[in-house]
C-alpha cells in the first residue's frame, strides 16, 4: 500500500467514526425513553358511575329545637304537699292530677262559706217577698241583696281554693321539671312543675328577606341534630308577615314530627331549607368535580388512562353535584385520586368508590 492509499484509508475510517458514533447515541436515547415510558407507574384511583336521582338546592342555617307549648305551673293556694303523682319524664294528659295539698283548712272555709251563703240566700228570698208586699224599704232590700251576692261570691272563692289543692296539668305533654318535694309547705305562687308539649317540636329560622321568593308554606326542610346525629325533616307552617329591620330577615317557623326519643328541646340543629328540587338529575359526588381555568372538570377512566372532560354543572350540594352536559351514564368518574391527574395519564382502578354516593 502506497502513501496515497494510506491517506485515503485513514480519511474513510475517520468519516465512518463521525457518522456512526452519533447515530448509535441517538438510538440509545430513544431506547431509554421508551423504557422510561414503559416503567411509568399508573396512578391508583377509585371510580364510580353517575346515578340518576333527586337534585336539591337549599339555604343553610342553624336553629334550636323548641317545644310547641311550655307551661310553668305555680301554686294557686298554699299548704303542705301530701302526694306527688308526677316525676320528670312522665307523659301527661290534660287535666291529670299532678300534686295534692293538705286541704283541711280549705274544706273548713268552704263549709263556712256555704253556711253563710245559705243563710244569705234564705234571708234574701224572705226580704224579696216583703218588698213585693210593700212592708220592706228599698234600702233594706238592697242591703239584703248585696249580702246574698257577696255570700255567693265568697262561696265560689272557697270552692276554687279547695280545687286548687289538687294541681292538674293544663295541657297534654311531658313533665320536664319537678320543683318541689313531698312534705314541703308551699305558698301562693310557688313554682311546682314545668310541662312541655313536644308534638310537634318547632324550629324558628331567620331567612334573609331577599331569599323569601324561594320560601312558601308547606315547604320541606332537612336537619341534622348535633347531639345525636339524627337526620330529620320538617315542614314550614308559619311565615312572619314582617321583616326584622335590624337583621333584614324574616322569621319562619317549621314543625318537626316523627322524631326519636333521643331528640329533645334545646338540641342544636343544622338546617337545610330546600329551595329547589329536580327529579331524575344526573348526579356525581361533588368531590369528583373541580375548577380548572374557570371550567368545571371531571376525570373519567378509559382503557387504563385518565380522560379529562369539561362539564356543565347544575344544582350543587356538599355531597353531590348535578351534571347537565359533558358525561353519560356509562362513564367511570374518578372519585379518588383525581387531584394532580393529567389527561392521558395511566391509571389503575383500586375500587369503585360506591361509598361516595349519597342515596
Amino acid at each position: 500500500m502506497n502513501k496515497l492509499d494510506k491517506v485515503v484509508l485513514m480519511f474513510v475510517l475517520a468519516l465512518l467514526t463521525m457518522t456512526c458514533g452519533p447515530s448509535s447515541s441517538a438510538h440509545d436515547q430513544n431506547r431509554n425513553k421508551n423504557e422510561f415510558n414503559k416503567q411509568e407507574k399508573a396512578v391508583p384511583i377509585a371510580v364510580q358511575k353517575p346515578r340518576r336521582g333527586m337534585a336539591y338546592a337549599y339555604y343553610a342555617t342553624t336553629a334550636v329545637l323548641e317545644a310547641e307549648h311550655r307551661a310553668e305551673i305555680r301554686a294557686k293556694t298554699g299548704g303542705v304537699i301530701l302526694d306527688l303523682f308526677v316525676e320528670e319524664g312522665d307523659l301527661l294528659k290534660k287535666g291529670a292530677t299532678m300534686l295534692k295539698l293538705e286541704d283541711s283548712d280549705q274544706k273548713l272555709k268552704l263549709k263556712q262559706a256555704r253556711l253563710t251563703f245559705q243563710q244569705a240566700q234564705k234571708e234574701f228570698k224572705r226580704h224579696t217577698k216583703m218588698k213585693n208586699t210593700g212592708v220592706l224599704s228599698q234600702e233594706l232590700y238592697e242591703q239584703s241583696e248585696n249580702n246574698y251576692l257577696q255570700a255567693s261570691a265568697d262561696l265560689e272563692v272557697a270552692e276554687l281554693n279547695l280545687s286548687y289543692t289538687e294541681v292538674k296539668a293544663p295541657l297534654a305533654g311531658i313533665c320536664v321539671k319537678r320543683r318541689v318535694d313531698l312534705g314541703t309547705h308551699i305558698d301562693l305562687g310557688t313554682p311546682l312543675f314545668d310541662i312541655m308539649d313536644m308534638d310537634p317540636m318547632l324550629l324558628r329560622v331567620h331567612v334573609p328577606a331577599n331569599r323569601m321568593d324561594e320560601i312558601e308554606l308547606g315547604q320541606e326542610l332537612k336537619m341534622s341534630i348535633d347531639s345525636t346525629g339524627d337526620r330529620l325533616r320538617g315542614v314550614i307552617q308559619l311565615i312572619s308577615p314582617i321583616v326584622d329591620s335590624e337583621t333584614g330577615t324574616v322569621k319562619i317557623t317549621a314543625a318537626v314530627r316523627n322524631y326519636p326519643d333521643s331528640v329533645r328541646p334545646g338540641d342544636f340543629a343544622e338546617i337545610r331549607l330546600i329551595t329547589e328540587k329536580k327529579e331524575d338529575a344526573i348526579l356525581v359526588p361533588s368531590i369528583a368535580v373541580f375548577e380548572e381555568k374557570g371550567q368545571s372538570v371531571v376525570f373519567t377512566a378509559v382503557q387504563g388512562k385518565a380522560v379529562r372532560k369539561a362539564v356543565t354543572v347544575g344544582l350543587v350540594t356538599e355531597k353531590e353535584t348535578e351534571i347537565l352536559t359533558g358525561i353519560d351514564m356509562n362513564d367511570h368518574i374518578v372519585v379518588k385520586g383525581q387531584r394532580g391527574l393529567r389527561d392521558g395519564q395511566r391509571v389503575t382502578i383500586l375500587d369503585t368508590g360506591e361509598d361516595q354516593t349519597v342515596k
